[in-house]
């Protein structure tokens, strides 16, 4: 997915020169010219998008009638938001490091706004932590806010 696709052809995705094996969504507004630089590695799929980006629905409905019916995705904290905020997301694979890095100027892990309460917020129902070298890799399901919170 890319709202702008500046995208560079020589990018390792596209390295199987097959179009029609990457696909790459972006919005009606998408640069023509970008769409046409990587048209001969990848195959552009427009749709609709509002304040929050991209329609993640049309992009899952676009997936499913070419036969895809899971979904990896891998992304900062304002794509987790976007997919967690419209009830696409049922699983996690979350990496953690044993490092504490400053996050002032970042995106931060979970890009959506702050919760006055916590039965106000997403929940991670952990199922398995494998450790990963000195990382672990924690697997679970996500469960929605509280209603009422």
């Amino acid at each position: 997915m890319s709202r702008s696709l500046e995208l560079s052809p020589d990018a390792r995705l596209f390295a199987r020169n097959d179009p029609a094996s990457v696909l790459v969504f972006t919005g009606p507004d998408g640069s023509e010219a970008s769409a046409r630089a990587i048209e001969g590695v990848a195959t552009v799929v427009r749709v609709a998008e509002d304040e929050r980006g991209l329609d993640l629905g049309a992009v899952l409905r676009e997936l499913a009638e070419r036969g895809v019916h899971s979904v990896l995705v891998e992304g900062g904290g304002a794509t987790l938001h976007h997919f967690l905020s419209q009830g696409l997301a049922q699983r996690a694979a979350l990496f953690q490091a044993p490092l504490a890095l400053g996050a002032r100027g970042a995106t931060a892990a979970f890009d959506g706004e702050t919760v006055v309460a916590p039965s106000a917020g997403w929940s991670l129902v952990r199922e398995t932590v494998l450790p990963v070298g000195p990382d672990q890799l924690v697997l679970g399901s996500w469960v929605a806010p509280d209603a009422g919170a």
